[in-house]
């Protein structure tokens, strides 16, 4: 977040607001509001989540997604580890009984680093921020743990409260 920062001094912030460093994540599946049956009964079903491997993941190239063909999220990518999070995606749409449907997006593993306001931003240097860091490496993690997340709005931003850690193996 800091090396995007960085090269970004010159692009108006207030047309971007980044996550804050402690809410980065990698979002395997959104499960929208439930209710306390249903997250237990989640909670249950995901348990088998605990004998899959740990691996190392590598975040790569800094990509935007647009929504109505206007720019608005900036994330980045998974290199090494792409297949292994691809698994762990299908694995949970198992054991949870989800089948995938023709609307569904092609799962994409990646981490949201900032939402764009403006969605028509046209600037030339943001163009060119994203275009030098195609494949530029932020770093490698090690991937030891699945965390189930309730998301809370708040003035600040989302706030991320763990309601359940599955350590991998």
């Amino acid at each position: 977040k800091q090396e995007v920062y960085r090269q970004i001094e010159e692009f108006p912030l207030h047309y971007i607001r980044f996550v804050p460093l402690e809410n980065l994540h990698l979002t395997l599946r959104w499960f929208g509001d439930m209710s306390d049956e249903a997250l237990n009964n989640t909670i249950d079903a995901l348990m088998p989540l605990t004998e899959e491997k740990k691996f190392k993941a590598t975040l790569e190239g800094l990509h935007l997604f647009k929504k109505r063909n206007q720019n608005s999220i900036l994330w980045i990518g998974i290199g090494e580890g792409r297949d292994e999070t691809a698994f762990l995606y299908q694995r949970i749409n198992e054991l949870l009984g989800i089948q995938e449907g023709k609307k569904e997006r092609p799962f994409n593993p990646h981490v949201t680093i900032a939402r764009i306001r403006h969605h028509n931003i046209e600037n030339k240097s943001f163009k060119k921020i994203i275009n030098t860091n195609k494949k530029f490496s932020f770093g490698e993690t090690t991937v030891a743990e699945l965390v189930l997340f309730e998301s809370v709005a708040s003035p600040e931003g989302r706030k991320y409260i763990p309601l359940k850690h599955f350590p991998l193996n």
